[in-house]
């Protein structure tokens, strides 16, 4: 056993941590706080594949890596035994006394040395960056390219690695610190080795090179473990009497950690060798008589032979089982290779909402009866979701009723939650930023990226993300192959190319020299499986009878007039209708045209409702059109839903007709995945309306073989006018009424024409088409371009975190960071969002909907209680369009930050840094030049002003 080395009372004089009414911690008590979380994790949370991956980067064995974790995490804090951080109490009447305390032990404080140089403020992380790059080069005779490998971690533990100007300023640390300070920075090191055993291993690996990869891990793990160690209900500061002594370990820690009791690693139950339809019965909760499909028993018996990380790409029609399939890989894969937890990313917050459920049901029957599975649910909406926060506030102590045996427990842990710590979680489901965020140069990504490495990774539609997303979900893709980690990608319709790109990211981060796709099967195919590890590729066609439709399309008019008359028999014989608009503009006025005429039987759906009204929308609408709907329950006989394209992806609902505007060919399929969805009886559906219609406007002018059509200006701003006039050359015949579309047997051969380089055009087209995809391509190559500027470099191609971050353009003020993160993977215009309350007089506010029980009047500013912060919170909603360009953006964020930022409210964590925007008793506003109204019928409006042509918005 080592002895533990004696620290002076200098060294014990340092402080690290200070609360109120002069409590303190000593760094010396913090530093073996800090190892000691790390040790529990290691032990208790870090997947078994994350230990994997990083023993064999590093070449040592388990119990070394435990040791070496340790170590560090204990030293992330030396940077705080300097003057210029011990000098912050300077002014502080509380803790002034601890800078007496170190002055009084002997330190010299003096702000310059003989020689004349100042003590140059520098950050604590820099600070301990330098001096255990030191100590390991002049202690344990460490080269210094090793030695800056393994001090970048600690140099990195607030989220950011040390600049090169940061580092240069390392030079006059020594000058500026005589030798009694750093004979306190050779003691507090040694103790922090000797405490974890961590002597003998730094003398015995010299030359040892920690990969980028592993820099990112351990520093994740530090950044927990300082986070858990800092936390003072399970760490309790000193009092003021205590200022020096000697370090408590054990019985502090033990403590600590039965107080947190945070779940332990996420090992999915086994099913030895049961049937296919006995796994998903009993992981989904299936009925007897319900049995899985060919593709879900295609996906199940290939992840059963995943023996190595693994990209698999399932591509199937809406509606074809591919949520339960991707779960049921994840499941056999995680097991198979010790993953650590699940993440699921869809496209939306409302799809995320929408399976939320369905992945807790699999989430609490993958685990054995007892186990605790934490789980989170990733968006910035999610207090809206009551099935998630009933997880939050559940008492553990007592199963829930309908809890079935043989089954784990699902929660929600209190220190796993929020924007950095939530993703932590076992069982992850939220929108596809959270895995794309991997691949930003922002604080804390190491963070991010200890939480996916140790996961199985589902992203669901694929297809839905545009140019620049690509780059950043090619580029994530690529770290979690170099970290081991296997993804499972779903999509309905997938082109050739983003295939190709994402086949090939993968096997990079895998490392292979030579990328090679997936063999093709005959021309083609669909659905199908592809599987690509780093021995193997290989394509798994699959045969998936089911749901089969014929759909006679119709082009109509664009005209309210033509619309009004495509659902007239609606109106006389019933049906459920959805008209789905390009824009909340169309939207907005398609509604108010048909309301007079539908009555009650009308409803719109868009993304600028309020988070709440949409939530209660949405919530309508799956119980009118979702699965569970029939007539002799909830289903009406007639009804017309307007909405925008959220509907494309973000709900399971099912209609009888559809009416769309014009849009990219896949995307129209993905829009036609809500037309005869559910299988229902005949009777169900009207009798005119038992064949599936999709009906579509937004076309100004018709096309043909002689003349090109010419699309409305709001489509051709959304989409790309290139992809448009390819997805209508392939449509027009079916337009026309000279075929049918038939899903799911068209949908690949329509997408990979529309997609490819050169898709069929006609003759008198070629021209118009050229010129367009020629832009297409210019918009691409800059969209690409600026991605760059915000994505983390490769893993593979540099050897320190600084290296793969040099941008720090991500560093955003800390009320625009969820903004400007949201719109660096999007490439969409920063959006401003908003939160709405009503003026009564000034300084006085009310709720813009009122509710009985928060019938009360607020004021700006005074401190308003957590209940009503989180109601105020609720009525969030994104600006107009208008209010991205950036002239209106600025001016509106001038106006906001200047006339509603209420510092009495920055104390909430609802409302902490959000944006306040006041409307008159009439529901209006007056923002940077446009007026808006908000109404519970039609949502957010932007109208014109007085007197004023304002056509143009929308």
């Amino acid at each position: 056993m080592n002895k533990t080395p004696a620290i002076s009372p200098q060294a014990l004089s340092l402080w690290a941590k200070t609360g109120d009414e002069q409590t303190w911690l000593s760094l010396a008590q913090h530093m073996t706080d800090s190892a000691d979380a790390a040790g529990f994790l290691f032990d208790e949370w870090l997947s078994n594949d994350i230990k994997r991956a990083l023993t064999t980067d590093l070449g040592i064995d388990n119990d070394q890596l435990r040791t070496f974790i340790r170590f560090l995490a204990g030293a992330h804090d030396i940077g705080k035994s300097t003057k210029s951080f011990q000098m912050q109490v300077a002014h502080s009447t509380d803790h002034r006394i601890l800078l007496e305390k170190v002055v009084q032990s002997g330190l010299s404080i003096s702000s310059r040395t003989p020689s004349g140089l100042d003590v140059e403020h520098l950050q604590h992380s820099v600070a301990s960056f330098g001096i255990l790059k030191h100590w390991l080069m002049n202690k344990h005779g460490w080269g210094r390219s090793e030695a800056e490998l393994t001090s970048m971690v600690v140099g990195s533990h607030h989220g950011l690695p040390p600049l090169s100007t940061q580092q240069n300023k390392l030079s006059n640390m020594h000058l500026v610190h005589d030798e009694m300070w750093q004979r306190c920075w050779n003691e507090l090191l040694d103790y922090a080795a000797t405490h974890v055993s961590a002597t003998a291993m730094l003398n015995d690996f010299p030359k040892l090179r920690m990969g980028l990869t592993s820099q990112m891990l351990i520093t994740g793990v530090v950044i927990m473990s300082d986070w858990i160690a800092s936390n003072t209900e399970l760490f309790p500061l000193q009092g003021p009497n205590q200022v020096t002594g000697d370090p408590l370990s054990a019985s502090r820690a033990q403590k600590a950690m039965l107080l947190l009791d945070p779940p332990r690693q996420w090992k999915p139950s086994l099913l030895g060798n049961d049937s296919a339809e006995a796994f998903y019965q009993q992981r989904f909760g299936w009925p007897d008589h319900y049995a899985p499909n060919a593709l879900q028993h295609e996906t199940l018996r290939i992840a059963q032979s995943v023996s190595e990380p693994t990209l698999l790409i399932i591509e199937a029609p809406m509606g074809g089982g591919k949520t339960e399939a991707g779960l049921a890989a994840a499941d056999i894969m995680a097991q198979r290779l010790q993953a650590g937890g699940v993440i699921f990313g869809t496209p939306t917050t409302a799809s995320s909402d929408g399976l939320f459920e369905r992945v807790r049901t699999w989430a609490s029957h993958a685990q054995p009866e007892g186990a605790m599975t934490s789980m989170f649910l990733a968006h910035s909406k999610n207090m809206l979701n009551e099935n998630f926060m009933g997880l939050r506030y559940a008492d553990m102590s007592d199963t829930p009723v309908e809890q079935e045996s043989h089954s784990g427990l699902v929660m929600q842990h209190d220190w796993f939650y929020g924007r950095h710590k939530g993703v932590l979680s076992h069982v992850v489901i939220g929108t596809v930023d959270q895995i794309l965020r991997l691949a930003l140069q922002t604080k804390h990504v190491m963070l991010r990226h200890l939480a996916l490495a140790g996961k199985i990774v589902i992203i669901d539609e694929v297809h839905a993300y545009d140019a620049y997303m690509q780059v950043y979900l090619n580029r994530a893709i690529e770290w979690l192959a170099a970290y081991g980690a296997s993804v499972v990608l779903l999509s309905a319709t997938l082109p050739d190319k983003i295939r190709h790109d994402i086949e090939r990211s993968y096997q990079l981060g895998l490392g292979l020299t030579t990328t090679h796709f997936a063999p093709e099967t005959p021309a083609l195919t669909y659905p199908r499986i592809t599987s690509i590890s780093a021995s193997s590729t290989s394509t798994s066609p699959v045969a998936l009878p089911g749901n089969k439709r014929a759909v006679t399309m119709t082009e109509l008019d664009d005209t309210l007039e033509a619309l009004s008359e495509s659902l007239h028999r609606v109106r006389t014989e019933g049906g459920c209708a959805v008209v789905i608009c390009n824009t909340v503009g169309r939207a907005q006025e398609v509604y108010d045209h048909l309301k007079e005429a539908f009555a009650s039987d009308i409803s719109l759906l868009h993304a600028r409702f309020t988070a709440r009204d949409r939530k209660k929308r949405e919530q309508e609408l799956l119980r009118l059109f979702g699965p569970n709907s029939s007539h002799t329950s909830t289903r009406p006989k007639r009804f017309v839903l307007v909405a925008t394209q959220i509907v494309e992806q973000s709900l399971d609902l099912d209609f009888d007709l559809m009416v769309t505007d014009f849009c990219p060919a896949d995307l129209l399929l993905q829009r036609a995945g809500r037309l005869h969805r559910h299988d229902r009886e005949p009777e169900e559906r009207p009798e005119w309306l038992r064949q599936p219609k999709l009906l579509v406007r937004g076309i100004e002018a018709p096309g043909s073989t002689e003349i090109a059509p010419r699309f409305t200006q709001t489509s051709t701003r959304i989409y790309a006018e290139a992809i448009l006039l390819s997805s209508y050359a392939l449509l027009e015949p079916k337009l026309h009424g000279q075929e049918q579309l038939h899903i799911p047997d068209e949908i690949s051969r329509l997408v990979q024409h529309s997609y490819r380089a050169e898709p069929e055009i006609p003759k008198a087209w070629r021209e118009r088409y050229t010129k367009t995809q020629r832009s297409l391509a210019t918009q691409q190559k800059v969209q690409r371009n600026r991605a760059k500027a915000y994505l983390l470099d490769a893993p593979r191609r540099n050897q320190r975190i600084s290296d793969a971050m040099p941008s720090r353009e991500a560093q955003v003020a800390e009320h625009l960071q969820e903004i400007r993160a949201a719109a660096q993977v999007r490439d969409i215009e920063p959006t401003l969002e908003v939160l709405l309350i009503t003026q009564v007089e000034y300084d006085t506010y009310r709720l813009i909907t009122e509710r009985a029980e928060m019938s009360r009047n607020f004021h700006g500013s005074l401190p308003v209680d957590d209940d009503l912060a989180r109601e105020i919170a609720l009525d969030s909603v994104r600006l107009p369009f208008y209010y991205s360009l950036p002239e209106p953006f600025d001016n509106a964020l001038a106006e906001l930050e200047e006339q509603f930022f209420f510092d009495a409210w920055q104390q909430s964590r609802h409302l902490k840094g959000q944006l306040i925007l006041p409307l008159n008793k009439e529901g209006e506003a007056i923002l940077a030049g446009g007026r808006l109204r908000y109404s519970r019928e039609l949502g957010l409006e932007l109208l014109p002003l007085p007197e004023q042509d304002d056509r143009n918005r929308s």
